[in-house]
This record gives C-alpha cells, sequence and structure tokens, in this order.
C-alpha cells in the first residue's frame, strides 16, 4: 500500500543496508501478534491434508509426545530428531516430499552445505520453516548470528517471542519471512488434578550459571527472608550455605504433583525483556493448575496472563518475598483454589501443543495460499 510505502521509506534512512536479494517493496511478511491479543488459529483441516516432515528435540525429559501427536493430525508425517541425521532427512524428504518441513533445529548444527541440500530435496513449493523455544540474548542484544544464517535457507523463521520477529526483519533485513509461534506444554502430562496442599514454595527448573541472567541471587534473598520456605527441584545448582533446599531433577509427571501439592510455583526465565517470552516452564505450571509467581516480562498479557486470578505477578526479589508471605498463609486458601482452576483452564485452551500446532497451521496455510498453492 502507499501507507506502507511510505513507512519504509521513512525508516530506511535508519536501517543497515539491505542484503542484495530483498528490495523494500518486498519486505517479508512477518507473522506477529497484535500486542496484547492472541495470534490467529485455525482449526486442523483433516479434509486438506499436507504431508510434513517433522525435524523434532526430544529426550527423556522432553519426549513432546503431545506435539507429535498433534503434528500427525495435519496430514502424513515423518518426525526425525535433527541432530546428528542430516542423511535420514535428506532420505525422508525425498521419500515424503513433503509440504511443509518444521525444524525444531536448537544451535548452529547444519552447515550451509547442508542446509542448501535440504531445500533442494524438498523443492520450491514446499514451506521450510525454522521455529526456536531456546532463547540465548536479552532484546537488547542482536539475534544469534546462526539464526540469520539459517534465514537464508527458511522461509520462515519462527520464535518463542514477537521480538526476535521484528528483530530479523528491521535489523538484520533477512529476505525470507519471520514470525512468533508460542511454545506449548504437554497437556496430557501437565494436566490439573486436585490435591491437598502440602505447603511450601517450589521452584522447578535447570541452572544455567555460564548466561548473564543469574537466578541465584532471587532464591537466596527469599532464603534469607523466609528461610526452609522454597525448595528447588532440577540440575546444575551450586550448593551454597544461602541457598534454599536442593532437591534432584523430576520428570514431567512427577513436577505436575510437586506443584499441585505446594502453595506456589515460582516461574523465572533467563530473560525479560522479549515480547511474550516465557520459559515453558510456566505454561507446564498453568496446564498442572499450579499457583504460578510469575516474574513480569514484556507483553504477558498477551498471554491471557491476569495477577491474583490466574497468576501471581512479581517484578524484583523484594516484591516476590513479600507475595511469597501473603499468598502462602493458610487463610488463602481458598483464593488460591480459584486460582489454580483459572490457570489450568487457561493453559488448557491456549498453552498445550495442540494450540501451539493449530497457531503453526493457520501460519502454513497463509504462506501457501500467497503464493497460490492449496
Amino acid at each position: 500500500s502507499n501507507h506502507g510505502s511510505r513507512f519504509r521509506a521513512m525508516f530506511a534512512q535508519y536501517m543497515p543496508p539491505a542484503k542484495p536479494t530483498m528490495q523494500l517493496d518486498e519486505w517479508p511478511f512477518v507473522y506477529n501478534p497484535r500486542l496484547g491479543m492472541a495470534p490467529r488459529r485455525s482449526p486442523v483441516d483433516a479434509g486438506r491434508p499436507l504431508k510434513l516432515l517433522h525435524l523434532t528435540v526430544q529426550s527423556k525429559y522432553e519426549p513432546q509426545t503431545d506435539m507429535r501427536r498433534a503434528f500427525a493430525r495435519i496430514g502424513p508425517t515423518i518426525a526425525l530428531p535433527w541432530s546428528d541425521r542430516h542423511g535420514e532427512v535428506l532420505t525422508a524428504a525425498e521419500r515424503l516430499k513433503p509440504d511443509v518441513v518444521f525444524a525444531q533445529i536448537q544451535c548452529d548444527a547444519w552447515s550451509d552445505e547442508q542446509l542448501a541440500s535440504l531445500r533442494r530435496a524438498v523443492g520450491p513449493d514446499c514451506l521450510l520453516a525454522h521455529w526456536t523455544g531456546d532463547v540465548r540474548t536479552s532484546a537488547a542484544s542482536h539475534v544469534d548470528r546462526w539464526m540469520v544464517r539459517y534465514a537464508d535457507y527458511f522461509n520462515l523463521m519462527l520464535s518463542d517471542n514477537t521480538t526476535y520477529a521484528s528483530k530479523l526483519q528491521l535489523e538484520d533485513c533477512i529476505a525470507n519471512g519471520s514470525g512468533y509461534l508460542s511454545c506449548g506444554a504437554d497437556g496430557s502430562v501437565n494436566r490439573y488434578v486436585e490435591r491437598e496442599e502440602r505447603g511450601g514454595v517450589v521452584f522447578i527448573g535447570s541452572n544455567y550459571p555460564g548466561l548473564p541472567y543469574d537466578r541465584v541471587g532471587v532464591f537466596e534473598e527469599v532464603e534469607r527472608m523466609l528461610p526452609g520456605l522454597l525448595t528447588i527441584w532440577g540440575a546444575g545448582w551450586a550448593s551454597r550455605p544461602s541457598m534454599p533446599t536442593l532437591a534432584g531433577a523430576l520428570h514431567p509427571g512427577d513436577a505436575a504433583v510437586v506443584m499441585q501439592e505446594a502453595a506456589i510455583t515460582i516461574s523465572t526465565s533467563l530473560f525479560h525483556d522479549l515480547g511474550r517470552y516465557t520459559s515453558d516452564r510456566l505454561k507446564r505450571a498453568l496446564c498442572a493448575g499450579a499457583v504460578v509467581a510469575v516474574r513480569a516480562f514484556d507483553d504477558m498479557e498477551g498471554l491471557g496472563l491476569k495477577h491474583g486470578e490466574n497468576c501471581l505477578v512479581w517484578r524484583d526479589p523484594g516484591e516476590l518475598v513479600a507475595l511469597l508471605r501473603d499468598w502462602t498463609r493458610p487463610q488463602c486458601a481458598s483464593e488460591r483454589k480459584k486460582i489454580r482452576e483459572r490457570a489450568a483452564a487457561l493453559g488448557a485452551e491456549r498453552h498445550t501443543w495442540d494450540s501451539t500446532v493449530e497457531e503453526f497451521l493457520a501460519i502454513a496455510r497463509d504462506w501457501r495460499a500467497r503464493r497460490g498453492l492449496l
């Protein structure tokens, strides 16, 4: 439109030089929800199946059973782990002739030659979509350089935050599209069951001491002000005299029980300034019906989160301590139960892998329609 052309021309002087393959009048589409609004969704349409090659992330702690089941409903599907399986991926691509490839490649694991060979194997009409829910940078930093390189080969670079999608376009001027796709939780594993509270506060998650954001200080403050209240479950935590009680790693099914029996579950991510970005531990906690004390993050309202209704919100260690002191009181038991029920309803409606796959299907259908592909 003329309005869009004027907008691009106005900001062109502030942007780095575009890659030769991209013209400002051919700006790629960004699949971003409007601020505060839920992404568009489309029900799975069994009448128009799409052949899908799903390059997965799987481990004993991340089976992603619900995700793979939801993708299989789209149409004929081959699911393969992406790590060290390039030859098998190419063989599967040549055999299936997919309409869509959904690649959960989470690090710089494939060379330019391998990426190019995948592009050749699937053909020009196949949607090559890359998705990462693994965030390593804040909004003030550049998107990981390997993701910019991958954008030369994938039609869409999708991320579990709205900031990356815009930065790839405005700062890196990638030639292909980008967008937001929410991470989901296994609803079958993290299913709400009403249990008797045993009290206390829990945090479930691994520690990554090499990254710039350090959660240890937050938990040490909780232990200093409310000694013995917090238990941490997960790997990689260095034991210090000032740290809370440390426990081992948990299977997702066991984690749901721990959250349901605790008075409050803490949710805090590596970064909090990325649009709609939160660790998937929050979505697991919601689905399980936990009373989640969520560290505030940019556009959290866009995920349906409301303080005092389906979660509790804090911004700094002092605010967290005050929140825990108030909301763990026995007098708040009935209010905690209401929050659990509302959290579980929100999780089931919007934050399972079924919802994520529906969102992705809407994006895939739109991308194909823009190219005249039915």
